[in-house]
Order: C-alpha cells, then structure tokens, then sequence
C-alpha cells in the first residue's frame, strides 16, 4: 500500500511539472507569433524601401534626361 501523504506529495510535483511544461508551450508559442510578426514587418520594410529606392532612381533618371545630364543616362 502507498503512503497517502507520500502519494500526495508525488502528484503535487507532477502537477507543478506539467503546469510548468504547459506555461513554456505557451510562452514558445507567443514568442512564435511574435517572430512571425517581425518577419513579416521586415518584409514589408524591405519591400517599400525597394520600391523607394526604385521610384527615386527612375525620377532621378528622368530628371536627368530632362536636364540633359549624360552620366545619369547609364
């Protein structure tokens, strides 16, 4: 027969290790969402400073072929 006090004390450090496993499933995946967030915002950046440096090349270009500069004209 087992102890009941030792039992007890057995189910309590299984229950403090299963909330404690529970809690770092949780925390792994919100750190996740997160990561997956910042990527996505990384990406985004990345996308709209492409497109500005673009349009700022192709305005540049332009300007120079109004003002007739022919090193911009590569």
């Amino acid at each position: 027969m087992v102890d009941p006090l030792e039992a007890k004390r057995l189910a309590v450090k299984q229950m403090e290790q299963i909330k404690a496993r529970e809690k770092l499933r949780e925390k792994r995946g919100i750190e996740a969402i997160n990561g997956a967030g910042a990527m996505i915002g990384l990406t985004i950046g990345l996308a709209i400073e492409g497109r500005t440096e673009f349009a700022y090349q192709q305005s540049r270009r332009f300007r120079s072929l109004l003002i007739g500069d022919p090193v911009l004209h590569r």
